[in-house]
């Protein structure tokens, strides 16, 4: 079988880009782990325009908001050492609970509403022009996911087959774009008790994104300081091997 990977470009301004790296030495920088470049453009809903890039590559999710929020701030509270006996004693998913329900319960310093810092395109499927995507007022989180099994935890975030819209499939170009309202929404797809919002499907998608809002890339997350612009589009498709069918049909529940 064969199975998406998606190339997702992170841009900068150079002077601005320049100016964040500062501080920073050898690999404490966060994104030293993607490939930079210098492109001129990239069939982005943009101007044509030179700037630095970082680029990397998916196979699972790419979000934006609330559960990258949690996640950063998560890791920074586990490398600063301040709880490294909760974390030696197996605690660790406790704190991450903690930290997702007060960003949920805090107003004023949990993750903002995206609408108004993150602006979205979509390409849709077998069309090459791009249109401007429209997402819930209310989302916190936005999710572009290519496999059915959010976070790693086999949780179906966009749905199953027969519900209204397209079934997911892992290797059909196509990605799935949900968005989460807070903290409880999240916790309720966690449990299996609710399902992501549908926003839509496309073959890519581009977001500009305005200083400090937290993304990850397959559960690695960050936040720039200044204004970035993201670009998703397909990479290529990957063989995988696919073992006996588990009772129950596995992750994929049969799909």
């Amino acid at each position: 079988s064969v199975l998406d990977q998606w190339r997702v470009s992170f841009q900068f301004a150079e002077t601005e880009l320049n100016e964040w790296r500062e501080g920073y030495a050898g690999d404490e920088f966060p994104l030293c782990r993607m490939e930079e470049s210098l492109i001129a453009g990239t069939g982005a809903p943009w101007p044509c325009e030179t700037a630095l890039a970082f680029e990397g590559t998916f196979q699972n999710y790419f979000s934006i908001g609330f559960d990258a929020h949690v996640v950063l701030n998560f890791h920074e509270l586990r490398e600063s050492k301040k709880c490294s006996a909760v974390f030696a004693s197996g605690g660790g998913k406790l704190v991450h609970a903690c930290y997702g329900l007060t960003a949920s319960l805090n107003v004023c310093t949990g993750p903002p509403l995206l609408r108004s810092r993150v602006s979205a395109w979509k390409k849709p499927p077998r069309k090459d022009s791009w249109e401007p995507l429209e997402f819930p007022s209310r989302s916190k989180q936005l999710v572009a996911i290519n496999i059915n099994s959010y976070a790693g935890q086999g949780v179906n975030l966009w749905g199953r087959r027969g519900e209204d819209a397209a079934v997911q499939s892992p290797a059909d170009k196509v990605l799935e774009l949900s968005s989460v309202r807070n903290g409880w929404h999240e916790a309720l797809v966690c449990a299996g008790m609710l399902k992501g919002t549908r926003v839509t499907q496309g073959a890519s998608y581009a977001f500009t994104v305005q200083p400090n809002v937290a993304m990850q890339v397959d559960g690695e997350a960050f936040r720039a300081p200044i204004p970035c612009k993201v670009v998703i589009s397909l990479n290529k498709q990957v063989p995988v091997l696919l073992g006996p069918k588990p009772f129950g049909g596995g992750f994929y529940g049969g799909q």
